[in-house]
């Protein structure tokens, strides 16, 4: 009695989809046919979009970052040549001078 209870209840379960399997299939592709041109629509306008950004991105950003890279460089040499130009010849006689008074005690 149990085994043919849980035969007929997954027999009424199943059956819908068994039996309609042709039209479930059908439905379904007509439903994508409805929705493809959405998602190509969507997905051509998210690759121009990305197509315009890296383009916005090798005209405008990338020759701004370079331009900011060498201009940093530039700076970065001037500080280094005041240090060793004024800086590091004072730190030079200082320590010249330190060593001078301990060996003059």
């Amino acid at each position: 009695m149990a085994g043919t209870f849980a035969t007929d209840v997954l027999d009424t379960i199943t059956a819908p989809f068994v039996e309609n399997a042709d039209y479930i299939r059908t439905t379904l592709e007509d439903t994508f046919s409805a929705v493809e041109p959405i998602f190509s629509t969507i997905k051509d306008l998210v690759a121009e979009t990305f197509e315009k950004i890296g383009t916005t991105y090798d005209e405008h950003v990338a020759p701004m970052l370079a331009t900011f890279k060498q201009g940093f460089t530039e700076i970065g040499t001037l500080l280094l040549d005041v240090y060793n130009t004024y800086f590091l010849p004072v730190l030079q006689n200082l320590s010249g001078r330190f060593l001078n008074l301990r060996t003059s005690t």
